[in-house]
């Protein structure tokens, strides 16, 4: 296999996520081209030597329509949570309702393209118990298909 190329280029930043986030168990939150990504590049068991024992959708927990409420969740503060996602208003607007109730001890967030300061913003104001531990821009806002080629079949990161 050759060493260099997209692949290559995403299992690094894959890597350096979860170095720097430290030792210990870890969720990988995704969205749905992250998964995408994270899916071509490791298998499950790659990612399970990583200390990765839970990956999940960021959406998963979503709010009762009827009460405004979050549905009871298991709270899983002794995991860290390192969240790989594009910088879509949805992806803030879900992160941010997470935040609020989180259900991880830390949260490391990685964004696969620019992040706007607004976005940031409203991150900071959710973030009221300080579980946001670092926010990093990775530009890997494609697919890797081989060494060679990728596809980018999204649309603007900030739609």
């Amino acid at each position: 296999m050759n060493n260099s190329g997209s692949v290559t280029m995403v299992r690094e930043y894959i890597k350096k996520m979860l170095q720097e986030v430290g030792g210990g168990m870890k969720v990988l939150l995704l969205d749905t081209e992250t998964m995408a990504v994270v899916s071509a590049v490791h298998s499950q068991t790659e990612i399970l030597k990583k200390e990765v024992f839970l990956v999940e959708f960021l959406g998963e927990v979503e709010p009762v329509p009827d009460l405004g409420e979050r549905r009871p969740q298991e709270s899983l503060t002794h995991m860290k949570a390192v969240c790989f996602l594009r910088p879509t208003a949805h992806n803030f607007s879900t992160l941010a309702r997470h935040l609020r109730n989180p259900k991880y001890g830390e949260y490391h967030l990685f964004f696969t393209n620019m992040v706007r300061d607004a976005f940031l913003q409203e991150l900071a104001e959710a973030d009221e118990k300080e579980v946001v531990k670092q926010v990093q821009e990775f530009y890997g806002d494609f697919v890797p298909l081989d060494s060679s080629h990728f596809t980018i079949s999204v649309e603007s990161p900030h739609m």
